[in-house]
């Protein structure tokens, strides 16, 4: 009875160490696409950034052109 324990406890042992690494896969797959987000997230704030950048310029320069007048 006591190694029929022994075995079940063993085999209950496996199976949880078998979820725990799915689930630590399952983890890393959803860190790397949040960092994939993250880092899409940040090249868009940056071209926008480069937009508002060059309306500025192009305010800036008719401005320039309207003053010369």
């Amino acid at each position: 009875m006591l190694k029929e324990q022994t075995e079940t406890l063993a085999e209950d042992k496996e199976k949880l160490l078998s979820k725990n690494e799915k689930l630590e896969r399952q983890q890393k797959k959803l860190q790397q696409e949040l960092n994939k987000m993250v880092q899409s997230k940040e090249v868009m704030e940056r071209n926008n950034l480069y937009e508002k950048q060059n309306d500025l310029k192009g305010q800036k320069q008719k401005i320039e052109k309207s003053l010369e007048r």
